[in-house]
């Protein structure tokens, strides 16, 4: 991997000791690095159109200062959760990418390659401009404004509606108290196997008596809440 050349044959057993793996890994990490940072230097500047980034958008969320996707809320267990934060984020998928074919990916009309397609086109190539040509795709100045670009993937019939921003869902506060019982509930079905010999047994009845007993049952069960709570402040609205 990353800048070794290839050479066979392959020896499997070459390559499975600790120490190749983390090399390897080493030599990974190294290209992807040079790589990623090359990319992002030509994709900040807004002026390459050989690469893209696609990454979740919703102005909405910007405006409120949470993360555009839901499922990423306790770290990234979120989508686990609630069913409804997994809709938004599907719903929110479906809108981004079809704004990205709409708005950003495309390239500029006297792109050789579309140039050649509009003239095999013929009599047809005013009409594909009048429909599909469209804006500046980057914010960058320096680029040709007006409606001199032509989107690699046109948007046709039914896909040319556009799809809504979808409403940002929210955990009712019922649903919070069933995941602290589910979340108790498992950990009752996992406290004898948590360790084993004397150690185990003492692990386990202490565990027992912080779930179990009604008095610090509570109290336990209180703390996972504000631990859900907190871990949810900024993501999404919580019923009451």
């Amino acid at each position: 991997m990353g800048d070794s050349n290839f050479s066979g044959p392959y020896v499997p057993a070459d390559h499975q000791g600790i120490w190749a793996i983390l090399m390897s890994f080493f030599n990974v990490t190294l290209s992807q690095s040079r790589f990623l940072g090359e990319s992002l230097a030509s994709l900040m500047d807004g002026s390459s159109f050989s690469r893209f980034a696609i990454a979740p958008s919703d102005p909405d969320s910007v405006q409120a200062g949470k993360p555009a996707l839901q499922c990423g809320s306790l770290g990234a267990f979120g989508g686990f959760l609630c069913r409804d934060f997994r809709k938004h984020d599907f719903l929110l998928g479906r809108r981004n990418c079809q704004q990205f074919l709409r708005e950003h990916f495309a390239v500029l009309v006297t792109n050789p390659i579309i140039d050649q397609a509009l003239a095999a086109a013929g009599a047809y190539a005013a009409q594909i401009k009048a429909q599909f040509l469209t804006g500046c795709p980057s914010p960058n100045p320096s680029l040709p404004q007006g409606n001199v670009w032509m989107p690699l993937i046109p948007l046709c019939g039914k896909a040319t509606a556009e799809v809504p921003v979808p409403t940002r869902a929210a955990i009712a506060s019922g649903q919070l108290d069933n995941i602290v019982n589910l979340i108790v509930q498992r950990l009752n079905a996992i406290r004898s196997k948590l360790a084993t010999g004397s150690l185990g047994s003492l692990l386990s009845r202490a565990l027992w008596f912080l779930l179990n007993f009604w008095i610090v049952s509570g109290k336990v069960k209180n703390a996972i809440r504000q631990a859900l709570d907190n871990a949810l402040a900024g993501e999404s609205a919580v019923n009451p």
